[in-house]
């Protein structure tokens, strides 16, 4: 008998309630689904993914940094976030690449405007 590995993992809750889960990246990569759609299905079941293991699976895939926040905001965009929600996203994943620097620039990618 074949055991299936459970892709999505649910791995903790936001202040508001929503079910954070990992695995978003290896569901996407895996399954084949465009991102945002996995995103939107995410949101309509009061989920989201865990936007720094998103970010770090997407970058040790071979995304550059830019590359990966354009991806995720288009994806967010795509699954129909309240604007702040998706303004948010964007301001927090930018700010990865100042903490992981320790220098960087804040500035914008293309698509967190």
């Amino acid at each position: 008998m074949k055991l299936h590995k459970q892709l999505l993992i649910a791995v903790g809750t936001t202040p508001e309630g929503m079910t954070v889960v990992s695995g978003v990246y290896r569901f996407f990569e895996t399954i084949g689904l465009p991102l945002g759609d996995i995103l939107f299905q995410l949101w309509e079941h009061n989920a989201i993914p865990d936007w720094i293991q998103l970010m770090n699976e997407m970058v040790a895939a071979g995304r550059p940094f830019d590359r990966a926040v354009e991806a995720i905001a288009s994806a967010v965009g795509d699954a129909c976030y309240p604007l702040e929600f998706s303004a948010e996203v964007c301001r927090r994943l930018q700010a990865l690449r100042v903490t992981a620097s320790g220098v960087g620039s804040a500035e914008s990618s293309p698509g967190c405007e």
